[in-house]
């Protein structure tokens, strides 16, 4: 399945957290990434969340490219020169010169374009069909011949602006020939002004953006251009499909197993955080909302001794009114642990939200967030603690911080660059942790737990996380799990 990124990357992850759910009980493996495509030769900065699903739990390994940039020079640098107009220069049909209609064609040059003439018949080898583009205006004609591709729309001189520049200053686009195209999209169907060509005062034609989209030469699109053009824009680049074909066909082959199910990582997580007595953040357990948002405002970051001291503290303040009218001993209690200031912070918070008339036990995160008063870190975290239903419908945010996309990171072997993608890869993979419904409150505040505690950034104590048996850090550390309770142990993770 292959779609934008925003389809799996909304702030709840709720619907590809329930497709992996359903996959999963369906007997398949499931794998997915935000991709860029490029890495598979298509020349485009194209971005797409892929999932792939093999059916008796088969593994799948990512394709890994050749790491070959395609540029839009060896895509489309070889095609002919063109004036604006949907007429060609040869028609073999009067009746329909744009379908039967060619340019003349020298030959191809980069490796890349060789691979999109390959498939062309012999006597079509001088020739390039479907290489037609919209007419040019006189003044997007002058326009075009100021632009180099690093010209933004609101460089333009005004009177040859059409459009506001304070809403469009990308709106017109000339292509890099050295470097990626911009996304060819469906839109392209209506104005061409993101595509210009990169030397040429016009917007691309229908061959250049098959080309940017890798359908090869011989390959033929129904109806009018405008038509050619929306099916080009919609569909997932040929090269990229061809890449996670061969991808998926030789897991097929190799037919490794795959052990991990977001089920069974969400159970054991779920069941070491319950059967916790206490907690690096024991505001993961406070009572109250307010109470986490205490917590995580006075305490972060604090070693946990020190942390669970001023837990104690703070404990006893379930509303921000308590918090106001125990505000001396606050700032004495705070002082001594280095966090003097935050009682005063804490103070204008609790002041903020009382003044305004919000319980934050129902409060929804929009009201709380137009307040100003609170970060939105902090929001989230006590959501996440204390759900309710959060604004967009989900259960509230998947928080890939520091300590979550660590965790998640070395369990699935990547990098340990707790920095690196924490919107995207570091988020899919704290979702494929937490899971889906029936333990992922409690999943996901184990991660957090266990990214502040065991799983520390230094050397884990990997005899003490859950999840050690299947975790691909662990193993690579030679780490065997020590049973303290055979019987519990091969109920929740197997005899290792």
């Amino acid at each position: 399945m292959e779609n934008v990124p925003d389809m799996a990357l909304d702030r709840g992850m709720w619907i590809l957290r329930t497709m992996v759910d359903e996959l999963e009980e369906l007997g398949y493996s499931v794998a997915e990434r935000v991709m860029s495509t490029s890495d598979l030769g298509v020349p485009q900065f194209r971005q797409r969340f892929f999932l792939v699903a093999l059916r008796d739990r088969v593994a799948f390994r990512w394709p890994t490219g050749d790491g070959v940039r395609t540029s839009v020079r060896n895509a489309i640098g070889d095609l002919p020169q063109l004036e604006g107009g949907w007429r060609p220069r040869n028609g073999d049909d009067p009746d329909d010169p744009v379908a039967s209609g060619w340019a003349e064609y020298a030959e191809p040059v980069s490796t890349f374009q060789k691979r999109m003439r390959a498939g062309l018949p012999a006597e079509h080898q001088r020739r390039v069909y479907d290489h037609v583009t919209r007419p040019v205006r006189d003044d997007d004609a002058e326009a075009f011949a100021l632009m180099d591709s690093s010209t933004r729309y609101s460089d333009l001189p005004e009177e040859l602006q059409r459009y506001r520049d304070d809403i469009f200053d990308d709106k017109y686009k000339r292509l890099d020939w050295d470097g990626l195209s911009r996304t060819i999209v469906a839109h392209i169907a209506k104005d061409g002004y993101w595509y210009i060509h990169p030397d040429q005062p016009r917007t691309i034609s229908v061959r250049e953006a098959a080309r940017l989209q890798t359908f090869p030469d011989h390959v033929r699109f129904s109806g009018p251009p405008t038509s050619a053009f929306r099916q080009i824009g919609n569909a997932v680049p040929p090269m990229a499909g061809e890449g996670l074909g061969a991808a998926i066909l030789d897991s097929l082959l190799t037919a490794e197993r795959e052990g991990f199910t977001t089920a069974e990582a969400s159970r054991l997580l779920a069941r070491w955080f319950r059967s916790r007595e206490s907690l690096a953040i024991p505001w993961l357990r406070g009572a109250t909302r307010w109470q986490t948002v205490v917590g995580e405002t006075a305490l972060s970051r604090l070693p946990a001794p020190v942390a669970q001291l001023g837990w104690r503290l703070v404990a006893a303040m379930p509303n921000p009114n308590s918090t106001i009218l125990a505000s001396d001993a606050l700032r004495l209690g705070l002082a001594p642990l280095g966090r003097g200031d935050r009682a005063n912070d804490l103070l204008d918070i609790a002041s903020t939200i009382e003044t305004a008339g919000i319980d934050p036990e129902d409060a929804t995160e929009a009201e709380l967030r137009a307040l100003g008063v609170l970060a939105p870190a902090v929001i989230d975290l006590a959501y996440r603690v204390h759900p309710g239903l959060a604004d967009d419908g989900s259960d509230g945010a998947v928080l890939a911080t520091v300590a979550t996309v660590r965790v998640a990171s070395r369990y699935f072997g990547e990098s340990v660059d707790e920095n690196r993608n924490r919107l995207t890869e570091g988020r899919l993979a704290v979702a494929r942790l937490i899971g889906g419904e029936d333990h992922s409150h409690d999943a996901h505040l184990a991660l957090l737990e266990l990214g502040n505690s065991v799983c520390s950034p230094g050397v884990p104590a990997c005899a003490q996380c859950p999840l050690s048996g299947s975790c691909a850090f662990a193993t690579t550390r030679g780490f065997q799990l020590q049973l303290l309770d055979p019987a519990d142990a091969a109920d929740d993770v197997g005899i290792v």
